[in-house]
């Protein structure tokens, strides 16, 4: 299919990848992702996703899935046992500057278009780091005073004014910051999983250490869904 001028103008394709690490064992969890496929390829379109899977659980049925519905997937397993280390494989294969590291237990809401909207206005004023967790939580009027300035898409602020006491690990990074987070915290911490991630980059040790130009969505573009039997 061609592209017009337009979608090409607002295409992500050479600007943002996306990679994902995590395993899935139950029913509702996968319910949960082939739900939101479809969903997350018409928001994603032609942009490459690497994704790392931990389980022979469900392997089958959601590396078709990805498959079908990702345009430009790298979907492998890995009996690699520790998170960083296999996310920073993942790392190795992208290309471009940013990548949004996004979990697997979203809902994914808004269009395409605003969405498109949304991740260029950052690309384009050079962000450091945009948050993409608990986007209902910090639109809340209590946190607006952390915000400098407002955008289109996007309401802005300082790492030195950071709103939140974690470093979240569902956010869109600048690659190279991406790779130096996740190298200390394998160094320094033994326990690598996702949110030990967030348990070591907390409180003194979150966004506040760096000198970076943070954002956040102005609207909710994915809402976390645990169903029932969770895993």
């Amino acid at each position: 299919m061609i592209k017009s001028a337009l979608e090409k103008k607002m295409s992500l394709k050479n600007r943002l990848s996306v990679i994902q690490n995590f395993i899935c064992t139950s029913p509702g969890r996968k319910q949960l992702i082939l739900e939101n496929l479809p969903k997350m390829s018409e928001v994603f379109g032609d942009v490459d996703f690497y994704v790392s899977y931990n389980t022979e659980k469900n392997l089958k049925d959601l590396k078709t899935a990805y498959e079908k519905n990702i345009e430009n997937v790298d979907f492998q397993y890995t009996d690699e046992r520790d998170w960083a280390i296999s996310t920073l494989g993942l790392l190795d294969k992208v290309k471009t500057p940013h990548v949004l590291y996004i979990c697997e237990d979203f809902d994914y809401l808004e269009t395409k278009e605003v969405w498109e909207s949304t991740i260029n206005e950052a690309l384009d004023n050079d962000m450091d780091f945009v948050m993409m967790a608990k986007i209902d939580k910090y639109l809340q009027p209590e946190w607006r005073r952390h915000y400098h300035k407002s955008g289109k898409y996007l309401h802005y602020y300082h790492s030195k004014n950071t709103i939140s006491k974690v470093l979240s690990v569902d956010a869109i990074y600048k690659k190279d910051f991406y790779v130096e987070r996740l190298k200390e915290y394998s160094e320094k911490y033994s326990h690598h999983l996702p949110n030990n991630y967030e348990t070591y980059y907390k409180n003194a040790n979150n966004l506040s250490r760096f000198d970076l130009n943070c954002c956040i969505p102005n609207r909710p573009l994915v809402r976390e869904r645990h169903p029932d039997d969770f895993t």
